[in-house]
């Protein structure tokens, strides 16, 4: 009887240890899956955040191109009015010239112009 009684506890002690041992597992089992499942949502926030990362880079490339276009229209924007300004300051230097002339011809002098190119004091002579 003592043998048997033995046996049992051997026996009982066996199933205990299995069952704990099956817990573990089991715990283990869904620990793994719910790491598993983290590891999907890592992958899954990854990717998000790659293509995130791509197109705000893609957005500052078309923005720094639009920056460069913008700066070169300005500068041409910049050289057209500069090159305008010339052609007007051009035409005022001659406008200011004719009237200068014309004013010149229609002004009487009383002796002295500082335009008009002296005569010579000498008859037949060279004029200076």
């Amino acid at each position: 009887a003592e043998a048997m009684e033995g046996e049992q506890q051997r026996l009982l002690e066996g199933e205990r240890r299995g069952g704990v041992l099956e817990g573990q597992v089991e715990a283990l089992t869904g620990e793994t899956a719910s790491l598993r499942e983290r590891i999907a949502q890592m992958q899954v926030a990854l990717r998000d955040a790659e293509t995130s990362a791509g197109q705000a880079r893609a957005e500052g490339d078309r923005l720094r191109a639009e920056v460069d276009r913008a700066k070169a229209d300005a500068q041409r924007a910049a050289a057209e009015a500069e090159a305008r300004v010339r052609e007007k300051e051009s035409e005022l230097d001659k406008e200011n010239f004719r009237l200068v002339e014309a004013r010149r011809s229609t002004t009487k002098s009383f002796g002295f112009n500082p335009f008009r190119p002296r005569r010579s004091k000498v008859p037949g002579g060279p004029d200076p």
